[in-house]
């Protein structure tokens, strides 16, 4: 109505996005001197594959006005150039700009980073700072066991192993093998034995996980 597109505080969630041409034809028409205008506008040139026209937008709208979303964005970015580093420096500026009380699909994303770089001690803080209904989602509870195995807290592994799942895809075998290594690590301690290839093969003759967490196709069973 006014050609420009309204401010908000960047505390808030940024809405629905829109990538259709003539909704970046208004925007691209508008003056953009508010960080949301960059941060939409970095998504509608990443729809089109312009990864570098999309980081221009996403640090114009930080220079503006700092957010959560647009350094999740960046994240991703670095994601998808593989360089995992610099993605959990960008998610821990989204983390610390999303506050207490951070959307689920934020905490998902940060948590498996921190699992894909080996910064277990960190995830399992992170964990512990969600709000409970976080904390009780399957994606979160598989994150954390994966966490908790890295830590070799084979009792937070059961737990997180004696829950029902309905978030699961089939043939994804991410609870399964939180099973057997937990039982290989087990059996080690009990017998003294190394805990090698030939124990872990032992393991998954010996002890097939529960139904309610095997989700592996036929062949893999």
């Amino acid at each position: 109505e006014r050609g420009e597109l309204n401010a908000q505080d960047p505390g808030d969630l940024p809405g629905e996005w829109m990538v259709q041409a003539e909704w970046e034809a208004l925007l691209g028409a508008s003056p953009r001197k508010n960080w949301l205008a960059w941060l939409h506008l970095g998504v509608m040139r990443m729809e089109r594959f312009d990864e570098e026209g999309a980081e221009q937008a996403w640090r114009e709208s930080i220079r503006l006005a700092p957010s959560a979303w647009a350094y999740r964005n960046l994240a991703l970015l670095s994601l998808r150039r593989g360089d995992a580093e610099r993605a959990l420096e960008e998610y821990q500026q989204a983390w610390q700009l999303a506050g207490g009380n951070p959307p689920a699909g934020l905490a998902v994303e940060y948590l498996r980073v921190l699992q894909s770089t080996g910064q277990a001690e960190a995830g399992m803080a992170v964990y512990q700072s969600l709000p409970e209904a976080a904390r009780a989602s399957d994606r979160v509870q598989i994150l954390r066991g994966q966490f908790a195995l890295a830590l070799n807290d084979l009792e937070a592994v059961e737990e997180v192993l004696s829950r029902e799942y309905a978030e699961v895809r089939e043939g994804e075998t991410t609870l399964s093998d939180l099973w057997f290594e937990m039982q290989a690590r087990r059996a080690a301690a009990a017998s003294g034995r190394t805990l090698d290839e030939t124990l872990r093969r032992e393991i998954r003759q010996t002890c097939p996980p529960p139904a309610r967490i095997d989700y592996r196709s036929h062949n893999e069973a």
